[in-house]
């Protein structure tokens, strides 16, 4: 069943009609995670959308950027990851589906090495310096997935911060700051 548009709050309604002029894109904004959120969509929490309280202005103004930046990626014919809530005509899959999901893959895919599947499929897999040569794949796995003792660890990070700290990585290496 197609997301229906109509049952979003105003505001958000508003911004929608403001950056994009067809239903489908509408719908995708809505559903789509977005990296520097920790890989979560603005449709998992309304709150901002319907409410004036403290921190709604400033969600609104970051969902605000994020459709400023990201509008293109949006489009009905660029990949999306499967879902019955929109219409898909080229699904993107995740390649690690027990580490990320369709949805994360997509998001890390387009928004963070410039919908060059290949490109972050690279990124990923390497070994980088700071993790004593463990890839950044191996990274979240560790965190998805922890061992007995690292379960027990009172320092482990959850697996949504090593998202979030994947997309720091990524951007931080985007921005040409590693050697």
């Amino acid at each position: 069943m197609l997301l229906d548009l109509n049952t979003l709050p105003g505001p958000l309604q508003e911004m929608l009609d403001r950056y994009f002029d067809n239903d489908e894109s509408k719908r995708r904004a809505v559903l789509a995670p977005w990296c520097d959120s920790g890989c979560y969509a603005i449709g998992e929490d309304l709150f901002a959308w319907k409410t004036t309280r403290f921190g709604a202005m400033r969600v609104r103004t970051a969902v605000d950027n994020v459709f400023k930046r990201y509008a293109n990626i949006l489009q009905s014919e660029k990949p999306f990851f499967p879902t019955d809530k929109t219409i898909v005509t080229t699904e993107m899959r995740s390649a690690f589906p027990d580490v990320l999901t369709d949805a994360q893959y997509w998001a890390f895919v387009m928004q963070m090495c410039c919908e060059d599947e290949e490109f972050f499929q690279s990124r990923i897999t390497h070994g980088v310096p700071f993790l004593q040569d463990r890839s950044r794949l191996d990274e979240l796995r560790r965190h998805k997935f922890p061992t007995p003792l690292g379960r027990l660890m009172i320092w482990r990070k959850s697996y949504s911060s090593a998202l979030f700290d994947l997309w720091k990585d990524l951007d931080f290496d985007n921005s040409g700051n590693y050697t």
